[in-house]
């Protein structure tokens, strides 16, 4: 019983290579049977609480009384911003501002948008994944997730993709939002991956 505790205290989910290697399946199914509330006392970051059960997650989210999502009490990042490069986000807020905010771009995922987007949505997949190359390995998350996340976030934001230019805008405004605090490079691009590789 000690040896499998002292197994538990030492998983820690915010290891990169847990997604890296997709060996995350059986800590995760390990936490939800066995400490669905972890507590996880040493990582890089330093210590943080993960929740793993469905309605745990969502009475979390849902009790902003409780369990705050604001910035100044800790955010929902595992680590904080740096000192001096806040960046106010509604999805760093609590109601009554996240409420506002959310209220503003809510009609841009509504349904009835998604589905006047649904042509232009399959279009897009379509073409980013029938470019993948075949039989050999690639990167799932530069070649589909970055690709496919940036053109719909330029089409949400209503910007041209005429051109590299503006797709790359988004990626810029992605990046500003996603740094590693450790090397302070976006995270996700190929220099960040050769940075943490080894640990």
């Amino acid at each position: 019983m000690v040896q499998a505790l002292r197994k538990l205290a030492s998983i820690d989910v915010s290891d990169p290579h847990l997604y890296q290697d997709d060996n995350w399946r059986p800590l995760f199914a390990q936490l939800r049977r066995d400490d669905p509330v972890h507590y996880c006392e040493a990582s890089p970051f330093g210590p943080y609480w993960s929740v793993t059960r469905y309605d745990d997650i969502f009475t979390v989210e849902l009790d902003h009384e409780n369990y705050s999502s604001s910035s100044g009490l800790g955010g929902i990042q595992i680590t904080d911003q740096p000192l001096g490069q806040e960046f106010a986000n509604f999805i760093r807020m609590d109601p009554p501002g996240h409420t506002a905010h959310r209220r503003t771009v809510s009609p841009i995922v509504a349904p009835s948008n998604l589905a006047n987007l649904e042509a232009l949505i399959r279009k897009r997949t379509s073409e980013v994944l029938d470019a993948l190359p075949r039989n050999e390995p690639f990167d799932w998350v530069e070649r589909v997730s970055t690709d496919l996340t940036n053109m719909m976030l330029a089409t949400f934001v209503r910007l041209s993709l005429g051109g590299p230019r503006e797709a790359d805008l988004v990626v810029r405004c992605r990046d500003r939002q996603c740094r590693c605090v450790r090397c302070g490079r976006a995270f996700g691009g190929r220099t960040y991956r050769r940075t943490h590789q080894n640990g």
